[in-house]
């Protein structure tokens, strides 16, 4: 036996140095973790792109059309999915970004309008551009 130790713990106190010995620390010191609880998964959905969630998660909200759903208790998102896939307003603001806004044009001497698209067709005639830029490099 080593001198300076105490084998029998009733008959002296020696701290014990091991850092998981639940003796040793006090109930402030443990707090009140529970190493059983589960952790909060990331919510890894692509639904979450168009839903907001309300009253305390659980509630899931369009951000298109501003309609609630109940989120059940499993967390699935199938109907969620499926309201997304069928929402008209998410439709109607993914059509109007690919529409191009077209001008008016009015004929003066006949009182007709007509439409076209601001944009060409992208063709260009070599000569003709080469004519264009020798007036626009010479004054």
């Amino acid at each position: 036996m080593a001198s300076g130790e105490n084998e029998n713990p009733e008959l002296g106190a020696t701290s014990s140095s091991d850092p998981h010995d639940s003796s040793n620390r006090s109930s402030e010191d443990r707090g009140d973790e529970n190493p059983f609880t589960k952790r909060k998964r990331a919510s890894k959905s692509k639904v979450w792109i168009d839903m907001i969630k309300t009253d305390n998660g659980k509630r899931a909200k369009c951000i298109h059309c501003k309609e609630c759903y109940v989120i059940p208790p499993s967390e699935t998102t199938t109907t969620l999915q499926r309201h997304i896939s069928s929402c008209t307003e998410k439709k109607n603001a993914d059509r109007k970004q690919q529409l191009l806004n077209f001008q008016r044009v009015s004929d003066g001497d006949q009182g007709t309008s007509s439409s076209f698209p601001a944009l060409t067709t992208g063709k260009s005639v070599p000569t003709a551009t080469r004519e264009l830029i020798s007036h626009w490099a010479d004054p």
